[in-house]
């Protein structure tokens, strides 16, 4: 190309040099690397876009997981206690227990703590032969152990008897 071709082809450019002194090749290469920065400039803006995509997911995928441990957390908070009587009828004399724990579902051991006991005297070898009598001699105690559990608690809770 000449001179003149030069400076008609970039006469409407609002970068206006004095193209009229280069040359065919310096040409090429001015339009050649105004290309590649384009097309440079167009990946850069799809990689941002990606990009952000990307930490948009991310974001949203913390905050859920953020979500589920706090309705975990709160949900964990609101287990109620359970409790268990256990009968240790001995030959002299039987021990009533009643325990408490908290009924975690991810745990498979637990703290027991002993609320409070009772004892009934004579053992459960005096009533032999008179099993009422033994549950008569045995039921006040147990409402005063369960006393302070409220019904729905004494509906689940189990007795365990020990010899």
């Amino acid at each position: 190309m000449n001179s003149e071709n030069c400076t008609k082809k970039f006469h409407n450019t609002t970068d206006q040099i004095h193209f009229s002194q280069l040359g065919t090749d310096q040409e090429i290469h001015i339009t050649d690397t105004s290309l590649y920065h384009q097309k440079t400039m167009e990946c850069n803006t799809n990689l941002q876009k990606t990009l952000k995509f990307l930490a948009s997911v991310i974001l949203v995928l913390s905050l859920s997981g953020l979500l589920i441990v706090i309705i975990l957390y709160i949900l964990s908070c609101n287990i109620p206690d359970m409790y268990s009587v256990v009968i240790d009828a001995g030959s002299t004399s039987s021990k009533l227990h009643l325990y408490k724990w908290v009924d975690e579902p991810f745990r498979s051991n637990g703290k027991v703590i002993e609320v409070t006991n009772e004892k009934v005297s004579p053992g459960i070898s005096d009533y032999i032969d008179e099993p009422i009598k033994s549950y008569e001699t045995m039921e006040p105690k147990l409402t005063k152990l369960t006393s302070s559990l409220s019904v729905k608690q004494k509906k689940h809770t189990p007795v365990i008897w020990l010899q």
